[in-house]
């Protein structure tokens, strides 16, 4: 499960793309709110540390929590960017009774919702549908099921070519970042590191990324002023004076 998620965000460095991480048994813990990585090793670090919960399987409570108190803007969360929450269960839940309030409350607030069910119990027909439940619709493009948590990375890319699919594509018309941006369209050895265009960036803008020798990313450079389409990064050189 761990690797999974790790996988998963890592997949997305390049992006804008912010993640949160909560655990749920009888009761949900959040690990940590909405936040940006810059680098494999703080996701490392910060997933590595979670600790399994024992107890029983409130996936409807679970859900409720992380609407109202991780999908807000107190918690990181962004007023004008697509959200999407994944839920990954290994179990029927205890309180199936309130999972569609759960995912009620989630559509409200236009919340994308893929559901993961891991094992041999959603192989019922009862179980089956909680996930339906669980999931935007169609379900067939937002419900995955595997054998075990090692199956896991089995879905992994077919998890994240949905999820970019619909990043950016907000209703409200934000223009898109780093959804359609191709970093490493050329690059250049710099004195700090390793400078990288971003071509396509901020509505084909474009612009670099800088990292150190090691692959820690130091700074993002972006010209607002330009306007879209200008195609910054298609080549990139350094000169020394």
């Amino acid at each position: 499960m761990k690797n999974f998620v790790k996988d998963l965000i890592k997949s997305f460095l390049s992006s804008d793309t912010q993640f949160s991480v909560s655990q749920f048994s009888t009761d949900p813990q959040v690990h940590f709110n909405f936040k940006k990585f810059y680098s494999s090793e703080s996701v490392e670090t910060d997933i590595d540390r979670i600790r399994q919960l024992r107890g029983w399987t409130y996936t409807a409570k679970a859900i409720t929590h992380v609407v109202n108190n991780v999908f807000k803007q107190q918690s990181g969360s962004r007023p004008n960017v697509k959200k999407v929450l994944i839920v990954i269960t290994d179990g029927e839940s205890n309180d199936r009774q309130n999972l569609r309030d759960a995912t009620k409350r989630a559509e409200n607030k236009n919340i994308v919702r893929f559901a993961i069910g891991v094992g041999n119990a959603f192989s019922e027909d009862a179980a089956k549908q909680e996930l339906d439940t669980i999931a935007s619709s169609p379900s067939d493009k937002h419900v995955f099921k595997v054998e075990n948590f090692d199956a896991l990375k089995v879905i992994r890319q077919n998890l994240q070519d949905k999820i970019f699919s619909i990043e950016g594509s907000q209703s409200s018309g934000e223009s898109l970042e780093m959804e359609m941006s191709q970093e490493g369209f050329s690059a250049v050895y710099v004195p700090e590191g390793i400078q990288m265009s971003i071509i396509g960036a901020n509505q084909w803008k474009g612009g670099y990324v800088q990292y150190t020798t090691g692959g820690q990313k130091v700074k993002t450079y972006e010209d607002v002023s330009l306007e879209p389409d200008s195609y910054l990064g298609k080549n990139i050189a350094a000169l020394s004076i």
